[in-house]
């Protein structure tokens, strides 16, 4: 069940990244850095998660979105 989640999220994320590389939308010196800092955001949030109880795992998540929000929200319109 987990497998097949990742393999669709895996597959609709190729399928846009291969949209915007030929729409040529994409600006590779920018780009670079936040890829190598997505993958080691990735490798090592996924093993701290596993170590970590999942109600802590979730209420991290819940923080971070919540303040994401907040600082758009902030940025868009105060």
């Amino acid at each position: 069940e987990v497998y097949k989640r990742q393999v669709m999220v895996t597959a609709a994320n190729a399928v846009a990244v291969f949209v915007f590389v030929l729409a040529g939308a994409i600006a590779w010196q920018q780009c670079l850095p936040m890829i190598a800092g997505a993958f080691a955001g990735g490798w090592s949030g996924a093993h701290l998660g596993r170590r970590l109880p999942a109600p802590i795992v979730r209420a991290i998540t819940v923080v971070v979105a919540l303040l994401t929000t907040v600082i758009f929200f902030a940025r868009a319109y105060l």
